[in-house]
């Protein structure tokens, strides 16, 4: 997982972000937002989002506040984002947010955003 940035327009905010398949075989990822408590986002205020009223994830051409799959070939890119509803416009940075990777069974987290 590749960070390429963090924008906000208005109230929503956009991570970017790009997974690589950096193994020998196709992979199939899954990522889940509403994930029984498991996927977080907190910002620098203190605020936490939850998956769901507007706050989504994407993953290639996958979109849900659910969960989100690609296959992924060898050596691939592949774009996602992270879609945050209704932001403090008192926050600078997301300082946590945490996907669960259901098809890997551990949590992806990026810390330290900054919004811009």
């Amino acid at each position: 997982f590749t960070i390429t940035g963090c924008t906000i327009s208005g109230t929503t905010a956009k991570l970017t972000y790009m997974v690589e398949n950096t193994g020998n075989s196709t992979i199939e990822l899954i990522l889940y937002g509403d994930s029984g408590g498991r996927s977080c986002i907190f910002d620098d205020q203190g605020n936490e989002y939850d998956f769901g009223n507007g706050t989504y994830l994407e993953l290639g051409t996958s979109e849900s506040y659910n969960g989100v799959s690609a296959t992924i070939p060898s050596n691939v890119f592949v774009k996602g984002k992270i879609v945050i509803q209704d932001v403090d416009e008192a926050a600078t940075e997301m300082t946590n947010i945490g996907v669960y990777a259901y098809s890997h069974g551990e949590l992806v987290t990026f810390k330290n955003i900054a919004i811009r």
